[in-house]
């Protein structure tokens, strides 16, 4: 059976910012941030009902298969694993590639397995409008988030003139800017976070790599003969860690002509560092967030992750973040979560492998 659309979830994340609890082989989006479920099982489950297993294809690391095989249920097929990280260009481009060649005629919608977005018919809503208006004008679609806030963490989408109800032409795409630069994005007002999700036909987005990115593409064409043989595995293998390493905002987006943007109508949070837990889970009176075992006695504003062994107390103290697993402890300062990152590079270069 041929199928019309197709989801894509890019699940290839390195395990850093949320260490010790997160490791090379067990990321974050297979980490539970909300209660009782994971960042990739969460992803899944807002995929829309007519895009089946089938249709749905996670592209992860190799490292992190087996992992992922036990947290998801898809065919062995559509879990691809990448020898190398490459960027997000090469793994889309690797994506549509193997979409084409199911089949021709499709649509993809492109999601990364880190987001938390709620509620789920909204996003479903937002994404079926971009999947429509994409197959019908053979369009490259985002979805582009109301900035909250001027941070400087995300890239942002210049809406141009309004084409349907809530679906614009973009202006220009931004990368991340300085905080004087977004409070104007943000006083402007027409001004979006873009998402990170995408949507298009699978032949424009090979189209738009092969005028951009020719390198990719002509990698992309060695595999294309070898794609759902027993041979796949084994060329991945050698020609994918060759791929140019690129975005696809750099690559293609920044690039392409007549984008387009749905602004999106549900509430989006791209967990990028630990003070997530803080977002998406219950607090005290004192704003502290406990997971697991912990006994708190005079604590405020902390986050206290032990979902490990045993017990963890804190006592008299502000402020801090403290995750707590079988091998590890870490204990920060508020506000310092975004260094965890500097933390995992040191472990690194220490050579303390068993700790990452």
């Amino acid at each position: 059976m041929t199928y019309k659309n197709y989801c894509v979830i890019m699940a290839g994340g390195s395990g850093q910012r949320f260490w010790p609890a997160s490791r090379k082989a067990l990321p974050k989006q297979l980490l539970s941030i909300e209660p009782n479920v994971t960042l990739i099982q969460a992803t899944l489950a807002r995929v829309p009902k007519n895009v089946g297993p089938e249709q749905t294809l996670i592209v992860t690391n190799a490292s992190q298969v087996e992992a992922l095989k036990l947290q998801v249920d898809l065919p062995d097929e559509n879990i691809i694993a990448e020898p190398a990280g490459r960027d997000t260009a090469p793994c889309i481009g690797l994506a549509a590639k193997i979409i084409n060649h199911r089949a021709p005629d499709a649509t993809m919608a492109v999601m990364a397995a880190d987001h938390v977005i709620t509620p789920t018919h909204l996003f479903q809503a937002d994404l079926s409008q971009a999947m429509e208006f994409a197959a019908r004008k053979d369009a490259i679609v985002t979805l582009g988030i109301q900035p909250t806030e001027a941070a400087t963490g995300y890239g942002y989408i210049h809406l141009g003139e309004e084409v349907e109800s809530s679906l614009h032409r973009i202006s220009a795409f931004h990368e991340k800017p300085a905080k004087s630069q977004a409070q104007q994005y943000l006083a402007a007002g027409d001004y979006l976070w873009n998402s990170g999700i995408f949507i298009w036909p699978c032949q424009r987005i090979l189209a738009e790599i092969d005028r951009h990115i020719p390198d990719l593409a002509q990698g992309l064409d060695l595999l294309a003969p070898v794609i759902d043989t027993q041979e796949f595995g084994e060329h991945l293998e050698d020609i994918f860690p060759r791929l140019p390493k690129i975005s696809i905002d750099v690559g293609v987006l920044e690039h392409a002509a007549e984008i387009y943007c749905v602004k999106a109508s549900f509430d989006w949070d791209d967990v990028g560092s630990l003070a997530a837990l803080a977002r998406h889970n219950k607090q005290d009176a004192l704003q502290n967030t406990v997971l697991g075992e912990v006994v708190v006695v005079d604590a405020k504003h902390c986050i206290a992750d032990n979902r490990a062994e045993g017990l963890l107390a804190l006592l008299g103290v502000e402020d801090l973040i403290v995750v707590r697993t079988a091998d590890a402890v870490l204990v920060a300062k508020r506000g310092q979560e975004e260094k965890v990152k500097e933390l995992v590079q040191k472990l690194e270069a220490e050579a303390k492998d068993s700790y990452l």
